[in-house]
Formats: C-alpha cells, sequence, structure tokens
C-alpha cells in the first residue's frame, strides 16, 4: 500500500500525459480498492490481452506495451468536484507522511493508516473508493504503487469543465499503465502510439477539452499547481486540500 509519486500531471498537450514512461517505482502493493474497471472499456471492448497489437502503419508494437495492465477510471466515476470537506489539512499531510514519504513512511504506517477509522471518509476521496466513486487525488499509474496527483481534477473544475476531468484522468492512467516497463524514450513513443490506436483509444481527449484547458491556462495554474514541479508533496497538498478539504 505504501504508494510511489511519479509525478504531477504536465498540461503539455496530449503528449504529455504519458509523461512517467520509464520510470522504475520500487514501491509495494496498491490501494486495495482498484481505481481501475478492467473488465470493460466504455465504447470499446474488453481491453486486449495481446502484448504486440500494432499501431497503424507499423509492424508490431514493442513488447513493453502491455494491453492487459491499463488502468482507468471506472466508467461510471462520478464528475469531479471541490470542497467535499472529507478530510482535514491533519489527514492530508498524513497520508503523505505515512504512505508516500519514504523518509517518515513506511508499510506498517501507511496500513495503520489507512486501517484508522476516522480517516475512512477522507480516504474515498484521496484514494479510489468502490463505493464512494469520487475522482480522487491518487491516479494508480502501474501495478507497483505508482502514481500521479490528479491536477486535472481541479483544473477543469476551475474552468467549469468538469465533464472532461475523468477522460484526461483515464487517458494519463492508460498510457502511463500500458507503457510501464518501457525503459528507453524510443521504445515508450511507440508504445504510446501503440496504445493511442488500442487499449486507450476510448480516452482520447476531445480538442474542445483540450483547447478549453490550454486557453484557460491563467486561470488553473495558480490554484491547481505550485511554482516548483520538483515539489511533490506541495502539488499533492495542494489539489488535495481543493478536492477534499473545505
Amino acid at each position: 500500500m505504501f504508494k510511489k509519486v511519479i509525478g504531477l500531471v504536465a498540461f503539455a498537450g496530449m503528449a504529455g500525459l504519458a509523461s512517467g514512461v520509464g520510470c522504475t517505482v520500487t514501491s509495494v502493493t496498491p490501494s486495495t480498492d482498484a481505481q481501475a474497471d478492467t473488465s470493460t472499456t466504455p465504447g470499446d471492448a474488453s481491453p486486449s490481452t495481446d502484448r504486440t497489437v500494432p499501431p497503424p502503419g507499423d509492424s508490431g508494437a514493442p513488447g513493453c506495451y502491455i494491453a492487459k495492465d491499463a488502468l482507468f477510471l471506472a466508467a461510471d466515476t462520478k464528475p469531479p468536484a471541490k470542497a467535499l470537506k472529507l478530510c482535514t489539512d491533519a489527514q492530508i499531510d498524513g497520508y503523505w507522511a505515512n504512505c508516500i514519504d519514504d523518509k517518515t513512511g513506511s508499510e506498517a504506517k501507511c496500513t495503520a493508516f489507512l486501517g484508522d477509522a476516522a480517516n475512512k471518509a477522507c480516504l474515498t476521496c484521496i484514494e479510489y473508493d468502490t463505493t464512494a466513486k469520487i475522482p480522487p487525488v491518487i491516479l494508480d499509474a502501474d501495478a507497483e504503487g505508482g502514481f500521479y496527483v490528479n491536477e486535472a481534477a481541479c483544473a477543469f473544475l476551475t474552468i467549469n469543465k468538469p465533464e472532461c476531468a475523468n477522460t484526461y484522468a483515464s487517458n494519463l492512467m492508460c498510457y502511463a499503465s500500458v507503457c510501464a516497463s518501457c525503459t528507453s524514450e524510443a521504445a515508450g513513443s511507440a508504445c504510446e502510439a501503440a496504445a493511442e490506436a488500442g487499449a486507450c483509444k476510448a480516452y482520447t481527449v476531445s480538442k474542445v477539452c483540450e483547447d478549453a484547458l490550454n486557453a484557460g491556462e491563467t486561470q488553473w495554474k495558480p490554484v491547481c499547481t505550485v511554482a516548483d514541479p520538483n515539489d511533490e508533496k506541495g502539488g499533492y497538498v495542494k489539489v488535495a486540500k481543493f478536492l477534499c478539504g473545505t
């Protein structure tokens, strides 16, 4: 359950969504509430288990493209909302300290934090909960506990386009998860091409949403991001307070 942040979502066009490809994640078991619903893909067939589904115009996808590993938000996930008043500042900080920070946290501390009944409501907003179905702060990016912070929910709420948020988040999750084992830029690029035509096709972000995000950058950036892109905790706290706090 101890997690490893891969990065903050970089809103630099759709190509930026898979920016975690090639990162090595060393943490262990992810949340017990699965974030992905891999039994069916909205608007498409079940995710393929074929590791070599070729993109159009290519002779074959790289071996690191694993379609069956695709992660995405479940189809019945609710639209995002802000200020849900489910978490205190202490709980938001506590999740980071116990379940993410490798200097202060541990598997045992994280298990205790997640098992504390006092944190139950907050956790339905921080991690994906199959009953609450709230778009979470933590977007799982692979099967090893790697994740991105859900800046998409914050950004699209800020520019009043909440209908775009879950598709954007699923797009990021899908590309990162099916290409998680790629170890070179070339393999990652080939994997992204295969994913675009295959496992992640259903989560293509519309031009309307992309244009709205770019046009509203001066609105959402001060609200949803921190000045230092390497300030992972700061980025997490900012989004968590916006979505789950008061």
